[in-house]
């Protein structure tokens, strides 16, 4: 106990900072659910490959690949609020993708947002 209790006052061990072996077993672990999320996605089960891509989030929330995988799935099955929540989260990541804004302008169009829909297009 005394040991947890020295190392947690510290301020330098008290900070919420990843230590680098989990940023490294994050990213392997990231990198393992897409492969399985792409022979779920190849096979057509869109749940189970979109829980995979949500694992995929848990270790990395900001996958670009997760992200635009999980707002595609949602655009599929005509989730556009979802969709919509996944490709804005996607351009936070990367702002200039042009097939992002394109699927973001076309789910604003289904929901009759059209001055949206004309921005990201």
């Amino acid at each position: 106990m005394g040991f947890v209790s020295s190392a947690t006052s510290g301020s330098a061990l008290s900070t919420n900072a990843p230590r680098p072996h989990e940023t490294i077993i994050d990213s392997v672990n990231a990198a393992n659910w897409l492969l399985i999320d792409s022979v779920a996605e190849q096979m057509g089960n869109l749940e189970h490959a979109l829980s995979v891509y949500e694992n995929v989030l848990r270790h990395n929330p900001n996958s670009f690949a997760g992200l635009t995988k999980v707002a595609g799935i949602a655009r599929i099955k005509e989730n556009y609020g979802k969709a919509i929540e996944y490709f804005q989260s996607v351009l936070n990541v990367q702002e200039d993708n042009g097939k992002v804004w394109s699927a973001l302008g076309h789910c604003y169009l289904t929901q009759d947002d059209l001055l949206r829909a004309y921005a990201a297009y």
